[in-house]
């Protein structure tokens, strides 16, 4: 114990080394959200390009599938505008504006959250749209 117990203290690694493991976890949360978003809207523009060209026998209800793709479009616009409001804060914390810095913050984590919520909006308002 009093090998690890001062090289601990001596080194203050921890605290360095457990702040890059947060922002680490934060660039993979925005990835996720713009990645499930974006690859939705896309899947949902190729699926109906793809349903257009051929006769199906799968009954389509246009209108919720295109409020589907509004969903993904926002939640997308979410997941941007998080990295972008990540971006801010870090800027303010490093000009010392705190204050600044944790409001920036907190619409980062909203606007994350909302594309989260945007997502399964959208992936549950395009199930309404087929019919067997």
């Amino acid at each position: 114990m009093e090998s690890w117990f001062p090289s601990q203290m001596d080194s203050g690694n921890w605290a360095v080394e457990s702040t890059k493991a947060t922002i680490q976890f934060a660039v993979e949360a925005i990835r996720a959200v713009i990645l499930v978003n974006g690859g939705a809207a896309v899947a949902i523009l190729a699926f109906l390009g793809n349903a257009a060209s051929k006769s199906s026998s799968i009954q389509l209800d246009v209108v919720p599938i295109s409020a589907a793709l509004g969903h993904f479009a926002f939640g997308l616009a979410g997941g941007v505008a998080c990295a972008a409001f990540s971006y801010l804060a870090q800027l303010c914390y490093l000009q010392n504006w705190d204050r600044s810095g944790r409001a920036l913050h907190a619409t980062a984590i909203i606007s994350c959250l909302a594309g989260l919520v945007l997502f399964l909006v959208g992936v549950l308002t395009a199930s309404a749209g087929f019919r067997p």
